[in-house]
């Protein structure tokens, strides 16, 4: 039995697909840079003060077998001690990596509207009408980015309707759907989200389908 890694992007499905994996330990982005210290911009001074022994303690947990972890390539893109841990992984072949995938056009829209609304069913907040600006789109931009640099080419592709048994059982996990893009009716500027959405897909378009035609299917 090998660790699991679930690796993807932000409102593809990641928690709900970690949380069904048959696995006793379960770590959901636990190197995160927002998990760790809030909304900071001050990442890297925040991360030196972290001692080395945090996070071998941390990644010797990861390697267990009998583990499941899940992270986003931006967790990767920030914190430098993660990222040596996962080249190391990538390097050993130790892990059994999924890599979990949505229509690209959703994750985007339901990123902005869960920053918004709420990220999971229990945090979620009366919606309300709002307006997009351009920060939004710099974010997006980011994420895809960081999820094509720190690409798993030769992992497994996953969705939430195609889990492959062996690894995985629905049953394991209770979170209610969000239906987030329900509230994309609240967006006030909906044509020009949509418009700056599909200009970051075609940057990204012919990476991003080299990248996901490496994959394994299930």
């Amino acid at each position: 039995m090998k660790p699991i890694i679930i690796y993807g992007m932000p409102r593809s499905q990641s928690t709900v697909i970690l949380r069904s994996c048959k696995r006793e330990k379960k770590y959901n982005e636990t190197f995160d840079r927002w998990k760790l210290f809030g909304r900071t911009p001050l990442i890297a001074s925040y991360f030196n003060n972290i001692d080395k022994q945090y996070w071998n303690t941390m990644f010797d947990s990861f390697n267990e077998p009998d583990t499941a972890v899940k992270f986003f390539g931006t967790s990767l893109r920030f914190c430098m001690p993660a990222r040596r841990w996962y080249t190391q992984v990538i390097k050993n072949n130790s892990h059994d990596i999924f890599v979990c995938v949505r229509d690209l056009k959703e994750v985007c829209l339901s990123y902005i509207i869960s920053y918004n609304f709420g990220y999971i069913f229990e945090d979620e907040i009366e919606p309300k009408p709002i307006t997009i600006g351009n920060e939004y789109f710099s974010a997006l931009h980011l994420i895809v980015d960081s999820f094509l640099r720190f690409f798993p080419e030769g992992a497994t592709l996953v969705t939430y309707d195609t889990l492959p048994e062996e690894y995985f059982d629905k049953s394991q996990h209770d979170m209610k759907k969000q239906n987030s893009l329900n509230k994309a009716k609240y967006i006030t500027n909906y044509d020009f989200c949509v418009e700056q959405i599909n200009h970051i897909i075609k940057y990204y378009q012919e990476e991003y389908d080299e990248k996901m035609s490496t994959l394994k299917q299930v």
